[in-house]
């Protein structure tokens, strides 16, 4: 895939009228049964269609006809991962590998509901989603859900058959498979630590958090919790961030081919990070679109 072909649009989470809004104003057209740019552009989904919004399998269906037809790739997202681990049974316990609990119930109750009385084809979609990719790795970009980690990469290409999820590799991550529980949580929701003293924040889905999405593309040397905040930095201490929390991969080098993610819901409004860092995941404009980045060559 080339760069200056390549559109690539963040999360959906199921708002399909602002996804069919972002390819329109992308150039992509509706066709019989896909979307299509008459320059045979292709679009990369960055993951996380389910979940939260209204139309949530039919956003799933339109991309996933746009990636049978050969119009788009799509990523696998931490929603989509945690949807395969809501339904995949638990080895060595009970119940499920993601824990039928109230917190996660919450996350994917709007999914469940849309999916009610369409029990096939949510099958058909389960089973897509274990054909999707973790991440693109290309000559001249790289495409990750939420964090990019090379030695996670090359251990989940060395552990994944045909570098896909199976439901046997997820019932390996339900028992604390340490290497593969690292490396799959760190491509799909990125690096965390643990909030300073007895802080706790609210995430999207309504969760008490205590812990912190790290901004893993700043050098973390001589920063402050606030700096190092993918979310909430209004609400973190301006106090230095602590050594014995960072991780040497930390910070993207500035001469790396270009990285785009999403994930993050940043709070600002759309903007390139840096000349190679992209995230294409805001809520600054109140969580009302489908955000799409537009590849050029050099760019």
């Amino acid at each position: 895939m080339l760069l200056s072909s390549t559109d690539f649009i963040g999360d959906v989470h199921g708002h399909l009228l602002r996804l069919r809004h972002t390819l329109h104003t992308l150039g992509y057209r509706e066709t019989a049964d896909s979307w299509r740019h008459p320059d045979g552009r292709r679009a990369v989904f960055i993951g996380d269609l389910v979940d939260r919004g209204p139309q949530i399998r039919e956003t799933v269906e339109l991309v996933r006809r746009m990636v049978l037809a050969g119009e788009a790739e799509c990523l696998l997202g931490n929603h989509e991962f945690n949807l395969l681990a809501w339904f995949t049974p638990a080895i060595h316990r009970s119940g499920f590998v993601r824990p039928h609990n109230d917190k996660n119930l919450r996350q994917i109750k709007a999914t469940i509901k849309d999916y009610d009385g369409y029990h096939a084809l949510l099958r058909t979609h389960l089973e897509w989603f274990y054909s999707l990719p973790l991440f693109i790795d290309t000559p001249e970009f790289v495409a990750v859900h939420a964090a990019w980690h090379e030695a996670s990469a090359r251990k989940l290409a060395d552990l994944l058959p045909a570098q896909r999820l199976t439901q046997d590799v997820i019932q390996r991550y339900g028992t604390d498979d340490e290497v593969l529980c690292t490396a799959i949580d760190t491509l799909l929701k990125g690096p965390e630590v643990r909030l300073p003293g007895a802080l706790q924040l609210t995430d999207a889905d309504g969760a008490r958090r205590r812990d912190l999405r790290i901004a893993w593309w700043q050098d973390p040397v001589g920063t402050t919790w606030r700096q190092m905040a993918a979310k909430w930095p209004g609400q973190m201490p301006d106090k230095p961030f602590p050594k014995g929390l960072c991780r040497n991969w930390w910070g993207y080098p500035a001469d790396a081919k270009p990285v785009f993610f999403g994930h993050y819901s940043m709070e600002t409004s759309p903007r390139r990070i840096s000349h190679n860092i992209c995230c294409l995941d805001f809520s600054g404009d109140g969580g009302n679109r489908v955000w799409g980045v537009r590849g050029i060559e050099g760019e």
